[in-house]
């Protein structure tokens, strides 16, 4: 009879643990306690549009010196728009 109350105790303790842990889960000092490392709450737009332009930039440069043709030179220019609106959307803002 002692061992099933000892048991009884431990799944007692086990649920307990569990509600208490459930409840600081979910609580509102947790979830906006605990935030990653990474979360950007206002994001630079200027870094973000210049890293946006690297690379299609630098392909549309390298594709003019080894005359890829016009429509690799559109593509390049079409894929720098996003960068270009980003660090004009930066600038604007302020």
């Amino acid at each position: 009879m002692g061992n099933k109350d000892c048991k009884e105790d431990q799944e007692n303790d086990f649920m307990d643990e569990f509600e208490d842990w459930h409840s600081r889960q979910y609580s509102d000092d947790y979830r906006f306690g605990n935030k990653t490392p990474f979360f950007v709450k206002n994001p630079n737009r200027l870094i973000i549009g210049i890293l946006f332009l690297t690379i299609p930039f630098l392909s549309l440069i390298v594709s003019i010196f080894l005359d890829l043709g016009i429509g690799f030179y559109l593509f390049f220019l079409i894929a720098c728009i996003p960068g270009s609106y980003l660090i004009i959307k930066h600038f604007r803002s302020k």
